[in-house]
């Protein structure tokens, strides 16, 4: 086995296992006792030389997606807190005729996605509350119970919630006097779909 501790620089560099393990890929840098990153190629580099790479991956990265979408770095920020799979998204842009995917049609699916996800609270809490009523028979909870029903049973997020796509002069917001009622009983779902998006429906 070699004793790398005896060998010189130069005999380093010739050396093709220490060379590839131990030699930063990039600026040549010996790092047998300093972090070593993996990189593409099976290269190892030294940790100031890695940073540098994320940041220009980072370049790249922000470069391909301007371009692919149409789009400023800024309008990225419509996307950047989105929790849904992305890939998803881009099938629905895809499905809906749309010729092209850019950041608007792209938010958009985002946002249909969200209230998809409020519908089904509106659903689930319809049938809690039915099945509550048949289940009960105070007669002040049934009145609440009902007066709840009425109140929530006509909504529906894709006709009460409305969104402007202008790239990141982009918002979503309840139409007419929906707010409210949304707010008095689904307030839950409104901060998933903050969570999920990054955008608050005003």
């Amino acid at each position: 086995m070699k004793d790398y501790d005896k060998m010189t620089y130069e005999e380093k560099l010739k050396d093709s296992v220490y060379s590839h393990n131990y030699i930063c890929a990039d600026c040549k840098k010996d790092i047998y006792n300093e972090n070593r990153h993996d990189v593409a190629g099976y290269k190892k580099v030294c940790d100031a030389c890695y940073f540098v790479r994320i940041e220009k991956e980072n370049e790249i990265m922000t470069d391909l997606l301007t371009g692919l979408l149409n789009c400023g770095y800024r309008d990225l920020d419509n996307i950047m807190d989105c929790k849904y799979d992305m890939e998803d998204l881009i099938e629905e842009v895809k499905n809906s005729g749309d010729e092209s995917i850019d950041i608007n049609n792209l938010t958009y699916a985002m946002f249909e996605k969200g209230k998809e996800e409020i519908r089904t609270s509106i659903e689930n809490r319809i049938e809690e509350i039915e099945e509550e009523i048949n289940n009960t028979e105070d007669k002040k909870e049934i009145k609440n119970l009902k007066k709840e029903l009425k109140e929530i049973k006509n909504l529906d997020p894709y006709e009460d919630i409305g969104s402007f796509h202008n790239y990141c002069d982009t918002s979503i917001y309840f139409n007419e006097d929906k707010g409210d009622i949304y707010k008095k009983y689904f307030q839950e779902a409104l901060d998933e779909f903050y969570e999920n998006t990054g955008f608050n429906i005003d």
